[in-house]
């Protein structure tokens, strides 16, 4: 076989390779890494899935202008958070948490900044599922400023209805729901923002959200 005709061969040869790569390529990706479909479809599907639904909106809605159930609990950091004794000091804004929900952890960097806007004036309490162990150490890697109640068994989130992380209850001087969020967005940041300043008597302090989904998301389901 002379030079030129070795050459063909070779260049069919890496010809025919590529285009078998390309093809597996584009069957399942490379390995170790998501296929790109498959990250554009997540990707789409994603904050489809976590959308407040309207059944979501009603249920959450029912709570509102009624009792607070009542917890005496210790939280992650050792504080004594009893809610009755709690609200006579003012207005409470309870967070329920899920662990290793990213939802919950893209709405605490809001809460955090709400929780410095009114630090001292306005009582900010997580609740998470699972025990003070866990509570502690999401805690410290979320920067929670604010205690945390551990609830392994669900049974303070169950008693509240809220069935997925980033659900936010506010709770007035008397013990009532003001109002209960079965989500986070921009528009309910601001809302929590001046009805929990009017609760306190004080004047709105500014959040920013540009970050912040537009519609209302909820997140992970507590099970």
């Amino acid at each position: 076989m002379n030079v030129r005709a070795l050459v063909l061969v070779l260049l069919l040869a890496i010809g025919g390779f590529g285009t078998y790569a390309w093809t597996r390529y584009q069957a399942v990706g490379v390995p170790g890494r998501p296929h790109p479909e498959v990250v554009v479809s997540v990707a789409v599907q994603e904050p489809e899935k976590h959308k407040v639904t309207p059944a979501m909106l009603v249920a959450a809605e029912a709570r509102a202008k009624r009792p607070a159930p009542p917890f005496e609990m210790i939280a992650s950091d050792g504080t004594a958070c009893d809610l009755a004794k709690m609200a006579k000091d003012g207005p409470i804004v309870l967070v329920f948490i899920k662990d290793g929900c990213p939802c919950s952890v893209s709405a605490e960097a809001y809460f955090n900044q709400l929780h410095a806007a009114y630090r001292g004036r306005i009582r900010f309490v997580g609740v998470i599922d699972g025990d003070r162990k866990l509570a502690r150490k999401w805690g410290a890697l979320n920067g929670v400023p604010f205690p945390i109640l551990p609830d392994p068994k669900l049974t303070l989130m169950q008693s509240y209805g809220a069935t997925n992380s980033a659900y936010v209850a506010l709770i007035d001087r008397d013990g009532q729901i003001e109002e209960f969020w079965p989500g986070y967005s921009a528009s309910m940041l601001h809302d929590l923002n001046a009805k929990m300043a009017k609760l306190a008597g004080l004047d709105p302090e500014t959040v920013e959200t540009p970050d912040a989904p537009e519609d209302l998301y909820s997140g992970c389901p507590f099970q």
